[in-house]
């Protein structure tokens, strides 16, 4: 740390890196660390808007998903898709309900002046983030995958016209 710190204070990284002691791929990454310079804030408004979109985007990969579960997927595939959808679910569940979501929506509510379109963020996404921070993403999780593998047996329950086989998937949700 001290050698990037004075590198940054302007010593010449051509004069230090070399009797550093560092290997070749080490003093490369530092020189790459000075060209990025000190990380850059962002305004909160610009993070809070940016989040739901990112958890739009997973959910919409889900439907695709669910869309290809419902059209083309095998038989037993179930259980994978019902893996792939829960753990897509706990992504988008973790990117909401991140600490730092709470903080920007606390920034933006001690805005003096802020828009209305503002206002209907803070307020949409702060209930959005409230509901799902009672909720463990584990749980999430497993009610996707829960509700992934009990969709397919209940379309071989269906199909069977057999109730037994859809009850053990059914039991499990509930």
């Amino acid at each position: 740390v001290g050698l990037l710190q004075r590198m940054v204070a302007g010593e010449d990284p051509d004069q230090l890196l070399p009797a550093s002691g560092l290997s070749l791929r080490e003093r490369k990454a530092m020189r790459q660390l000075l060209k990025l310079g000190p990380p850059k804030r962002r305004d909160p408004w610009t993070c809070v808007t940016e989040r739901p979109a990112e958890a739009e985007d997973l959910s919409g990969v889900r439907s695709l998903m669910a869309w290809d579960q419902e059209t083309n997927m095998p038989r037993k595939g179930g259980a994978a898709r019902g893996a792939q959808s829960a753990r897509l679910a706990k992504l988008a569940h973790e990117r909401l309900t991140d600490p730092a979501v709470g903080g920007w929506l606390e920034a933006l509510g001690a805005l003096e002046d802020p828009t209305a379109e503002q206002q209907a963020c803070v307020r949409k996404l702060g209930r959005e983030y409230r509901r799902a921070t009672n909720v463990s993403s584990e749980l999430v999780g497993d009610l996707v995958q829960g509700a992934t593998e009990g969709f397919e047996s209940w379309i071989h329950a269906r199909k069977d016209k057999s109730f037994a086989t859809f009850e053990p998937a059914l039991q499990n949700l509930v």
